[in-house]
Parts: structure tokens; sequence; C-alpha cells
């Protein structure tokens, strides 16, 4: 039991926060303050991995990619760049990607020569994956900046609505079956027979078919209401939907 509680506790934890929403952008653009920087922080924890994979796909180098990127979640907030995120500008998804477009073609190298000289606020990046955590991604010639950064946004936003439906299995005390069937979810080919499963968990194969037909259920509703928040207009999550499933296919052509 101490097993799962410690599982629990670490998913509640885990580097990708399960709250991705435009709210995070009006706290962010307040004045110094302890909200700010929490907002901040969430931020950067977030959106993190998909900005260093688009700096990357850019020809930025690993350390570079990693300076580029914590510059400019720095800069977003330092110029106040947060204040054209109004309602009614779409998908922050599309909004973070040209507002880090513009920053490498105009503030970059301007604020690298700066941030040497010290003075810069500094977001700690320890916490984040290796280079060879990333993923296809990262490397797959095959796409575009463009596409990569896509594709692992994503990716992000699954692993993140992952981590809120286990906390979820968790605290109903079901950890252990969401162990062991989560890859019905992830990588259906993969997964061990129905009846398999089900001899590892006590339970019969129907018990086992209706258990991960109830939790694909809730998975794909908790995609839907995470892509929704990250949107200025709800009415648009079908397409925004669309677009970040077309991105995860473009790895699989």
């Amino acid at each position: 039991m101490a097993e799962v509680d410690n599982h629990a506790e670490a998913a509640r934890h885990s580097a990708w926060p399960a709250a991705t929403r435009w709210s995070l952008v009006v706290r962010a653009r307040g004045p110094d303050s302890l909200e700010a920087s929490r907002a901040l922080d969430e931020l950067c924890r977030i959106y993190w991995k998909p900005l260093y994979v688009f700096a990357r796909h850019r020809g930025h180098g690993h350390e570079d990619a990693q300076d580029v990127t914590q510059g400019f979640i720095v800069s977003l907030l330092k110029d106040q760049e947060f204040d054209r995120a109004q309602p009614g500008n779409g998908s922050f998804r599309a909004f973070l990607l040209a507002r880090m477009k513009n920053f490498l073609a105009n503030d970059w190298d301007r604020r690298n020569a700066d941030k040497r000289g010290g003075g810069r606020l500094h977001i700690p990046l320890d916490p984040f994956p290796a280079e060879g955590d990333f993923g296809p991604s990262v490397s797959d010639p095959a796409l575009s900046p463009d596409e990569a950064y896509d594709h692992s946004f994503a990716h992000t936003l699954l692993d993140q609505v992952l981590v809120k439906l286990q906390a979820e299995y968790v605290d109903a005390g079901k950890g252990r079956i969401f162990d062991a069937l989560k890859i019905c979810l992830t990588d259906i080919d993969d997964a061990a027979p129905y009846a398999e499963l089900g001899a590892r968990l006590g339970m019969t194969e129907r018990n086992v078919n209706i258990t991960v037909h109830r939790m694909r259920e809730r998975y794909e509703k908790l995609i839907r209401s995470d892509v929704a928040e990250t949107l200025t207009d709800p009415r648009q999550a079908k397409e925004e939907l669309r677009s970040l499933l077309a991105a995860l296919r473009r790895l699989k052509r």
C-alpha cells in the first residue's frame, strides 16, 4: 500500500503539471508576487519540452537550445508579451509558437549576449529530461521545426492527461489496476491479451474488458477537457484535437 501511495505522490508532483490553462497566462502577467512566480514556474515546466524541441530543429545545439528556451519564457513574461494573449486569439499552442519564432528572429542574439553578463532572471532546468528522453520528435529529420513542435506539444498534453488519470485511479484505491492496464491506452499493440491481464489482477477477462473501456472513455474525456483549456474559444476544441492527433501520426508514417 505504501508503494501505491508513493506512486500517486510522484504522479502529483510530476514535472508535467495537469493544468494547462489560459488562466496561467493572466496570472503570469500580474505584478511581481508569489502567484506570478508560481505561474511562471508552471508555464516553464509545461511548455519547456515542445519549445526546446522546436529550437533543436531550428539548428541549436543541446545547451544553446536550453538557453534559447529559458530566455524566451523569461522574456515573454518580463516584456509583457502575454498582453497579446487575449480571448479570440486562438490556441495557446499557436500563440506560443508564433512568439517563439519572433523571439528567435529578432531578439535572441542580443538577449543571449546580455545573458552572459548577468542580471537576468534564471529558471533552473535541472528537473527536465535529458536529451535522450525527448523521444523521436527531437531528432527525426523528416519533421520540420513546426511539425516537431506540434508533435512534442501533443505528447506533453497526453503525458499530463495520463498523470491526471493515474491520480484519479490511485485516489480510488485502484493504482495497481491502472499500472497494469495503462498500456491499453498508450501502446495498444503491445498490450497483453485481456485474459492474461485478468490473471495478473485476479479479474475475469470480461471485467478487464469493461475496465479498459471505462478507462478509455475517461482518458478521452480528459484529453478533450485539457485541449479545450488551451483555447480561448472551447468550440475550437475539435479542430485543435484533430491537429494534435495529426501531429502524432506524422512519426507513424
